[in-house]
Order: C-alpha cells, then sequence, then structure tokens
C-alpha cells in the first residue's frame, strides 16, 4: 500500500488534537470514578491548595449503647505539599493550619465510604470559620479523598479499657477550594 504524506503542520495539529482528545478522556474518567465511588463532583471553586496529610486518627474507648466503642477524638496529622514538604497540621475541630499562620475549621457536609474497604471515608467538608490572614481564609470547601488506613480497632475496647486512647496510621489527600467566582 501506499503510504500517505501529510504536510508537517497537518501532523502536528492531529497530534494535538489527539492529546486534547486523551486529556478530555482523562479527566472524564477521573470524574466517572470518583462519581462510581459516590463522591458527587467537585464544588466549583477553584483549587487554592492540594496536601498530603500524614498522620494517626485518635481514638478514645467510650460507653456507648450497649458495649464500649472506639470513639474518634481528633485527628493528629502533618500537611506536606506535592513535594513532600511540611507546610501544616491538622487537629481537632476539625482544623487545618497552614504555614502562613491561616486556619480553617470545618464541619462534615457529606461523608461517602472510601472506595477500598479498609479505609476511612472520603468527605466533604464546608469551611464554618477562618482564623489569621493567609491562603485559608479563602477556603469555602475541604474534600478528603485518597485515604488510607485510620479506621477504629475492632477489639481492645471494653468496661475494663475505658477511657484509654489508641492512635490508628492514615494518610489523605485535602482539597482545599476557594468560593466559585461571582458572574
Amino acid at each position: 500500500g501506499a503510504a500517505l504524506c501529510y504536510p508537517a503542520t497537518v501532523n502536528r495539529s492531529l497530534a494535538l488534537l489527539l492529546a486534547l482528545a486523551l486529556l478530555a478522556s482523562s479527566a472524564s474518567a477521573q470524574q466517572a470514578a470518583a462519581q462510581a465511588a459516590g463522591v458527587a463532583q467537585p464544588p466549583p471553586g477553584p483549587i487554592l491548595l492540594t496536601l498530603t496529610g500524614k498522620g494517626a486518627q485518635v481514638y478514645q474507648c467510650q460507653a456507648a449503647g450497649a458495649a464500649p466503642q472506639w470513639v474518634l477524638s481528633y485527628p493528629d496529622a502533618q500537611l506536606l505539599d506535592p513535594q513532600g514538604r511540611l507546610v501544616g497540621s491538622h487537629r481537632a475541630g476539625p482544623s487545618w493550619r497552614y504555614k502562613d499562620g491561616s486556619v480553617v475549621y470545618g464541619e462534615v457536609l457529606r461523608k461517602t465510604p472510601a472506595p477500598s474497604p479498609g479505609n476511612v471515608a472520603w468527605l466533604l467538608l464546608g469551611a464554618s470559620s477562618h482564623q489569621g490572614t493567609g491562603i485559608l481564609t479563602a477556603v469555602q470547601t475541604i474534600e478528603r479523598t485518597d485515604t488510607h488506613g485510620g479506621l477504629p480497632p475492632t477489639a481492645g475496647c471494653d468496661a475494663a479499657h475505658s477511657g484509654s486512647v489508641t492512635r490508628v496510621a492514615y494518610s489523605a489527600t485535602y482539597v482545599f477550594r476557594a468560593a466559585p467566582p461571582q458572574p
């Protein structure tokens, strides 16, 4: 068969179109995976920060109903930037503190089981208040996804251990979004 030859500009245009189509299908695939996992599409506000939280979920053995159980007390995690540098912390409240001194507090708007068993839920949180000045004062929502670990133990909490505390290692991705632009 005869080979077809096209001018270089046509080849570059075709390559660009193919690259854009692949990029669009990748984004659509990510949205479809998030929807399949039960997480709605992200809020429309622009992303301010994407950080990794690494640390522990701290649980306390408490009397609850018929039998004592492990109850989440607070998270205790470091926040790392994409290069792995320490840039903040995640503590009780829940709260997130950034290296510029700004703090955002959140409240759960939506909780979805993690797609993989054995991991803490994925969350959408709304900012309930802010402190300081800096990037986190513009945050409207926080998304917790890509969780690993962090579930409470399945044993060790009984009447004899009431009040005891345990730390369970976890990691997660936190996406901080600003309010959507006003039309």
